[in-house]
């Protein structure tokens, strides 16, 4: 139909690289209008083969493990990272091991 091919025009493009649903809507609202226009394109871009085989999953951040518990009590729950390696210290230290409390934010460099 012509509102696929205008569809298609607006997001698979090589002009259009495939943008997101907001950045396709907005394409599409600069020349075109019909009732439920932003539905489809939403379901246009959502369905997308080329977008679901190239782009990241859009699920929880990286380092999200899900559902945060609450903290009552400090060294209950605590973050470790590692940073380096770094130009040489006096000691001839490369790292920098970061040890964090969540529940008073208190953090041990070492």
């Amino acid at each position: 139909s012509q509102r696929t091919q205008v569809l298609a025009d607006c997001h698979d493009a090589p002009a259009a690289a495939h943008m997101g649903v907001f950045k396709t809507i907005h394409r599409l609202k600069q020349h075109y209008f019909w009732p439920g226009m932003a539905t489809d394109a939403t379901k246009y871009v959502l369905r997308c083969q080329t977008c679901l085989a190239n782009k990241p999953e859009q699920r929880l951040p990286g380092g999200t493990f899900g559902k945060q518990r609450k903290v009552t009590e400090p060294w209950q729950v605590i973050s470790v990272d590692i940073m380096g390696p770094l130009p040489r210290s006096s000691n001839r230290n490369r790292y920098i091991l970061a040890v964090c409390d969540y529940f008073s934010k208190f953090c041990l460099l070492h």
